[in-house]
């Protein structure tokens, strides 16, 4: 096991590193996307780890989100979206 502090304080018991090693991973190993230096921050009552934007809105995060659907866990990606975590083609071609 692994201890970390996220940025926004928090104390976690996370798996130890050779466990996602060679995989993307929102702890050790984050994939490249837009929120991939954002803060880190763990919502227990989603059961996600999620990143804060700029504007501080929570959104979750990619490599969590996909480790946790492949594990078969019912959870949600939904969020109050400001687009942060979208890629910037898509954010330009929505204005």
């Amino acid at each position: 096991m692994d201890i970390i502090a996220t940025h926004t304080g928090q104390i976690l018991q996370v798996h130890d590193p050779l466990a996602c090693a060679g995989h993307a991973c929102c702890v050790h190993a984050p994939s490249p996307h837009p929120l991939d230096c954002a803060p880190l921050h763990w919502h227990p009552a989603a059961a996600l780890m999620l990143r804060i934007c700029a504007h501080g809105i929570g959104h979750p995060d990619p490599d969590n989100l996909m480790a946790v659907l492949g594990a078969g866990w019912p959870v949600s990606g939904a969020h109050g979206c400001d687009g942060c975590c979208r890629p910037e083609q898509e954010r330009m071609a929505a204005t």
